[in-house]
């Protein structure tokens, strides 16, 4: 029998039910991608699945609070990520969307002092 592997992907409160045990009115839910047998994600979002904490820790071989701890530290690298992609699309999106009457959104590079690019 193989042993599914999976990768802690975050703890959510949007799911309330465990796909694991189908347990209802969860507080919160573990976000676990699955793995294939090298280790790398096996799938796409569509194939996250969200089990509460205790069939989390089943499935891990982990304890409650080991599965709490990682689910919530991947959740605060995550909400990080996003709020550095947040930030950069907020400094960049003007430049890239604004209108222009003389040409492309987006600057060669070329000043008047260097010239017309090459």
């Amino acid at each position: 029998m193989r042993t599914a592997k999976w990768a802690v992907k975050g703890i959510v409160d949007d799911f309330t039910e465990c796909d694991c045990c189908g347990r209802r009115g969860l507080k919160r839910t573990v976000a676990l991608m699955p793995l294939d047998a090298e280790g790398n994600e096996d799938g796409t979002a569509e194939d996250v699945v969200y089990y509460g904490t205790s069939c989390a820790a089943a499935v891990l071989g982990w304890t409650q609070g080991k599965v709490t701890a990682a689910a919530s530290a991947a959740q605060a690298d995550r909400d990080q990520r996003d709020d550095y992609a947040r930030r950069t699309i907020s400094i960049y999106a003007p430049w890239s969307s604004r209108p222009s009457a003389t040409g492309p959104a987006c600057t060669t590079g070329a000043t008047p002092a260097s010239g017309p690019p090459v």
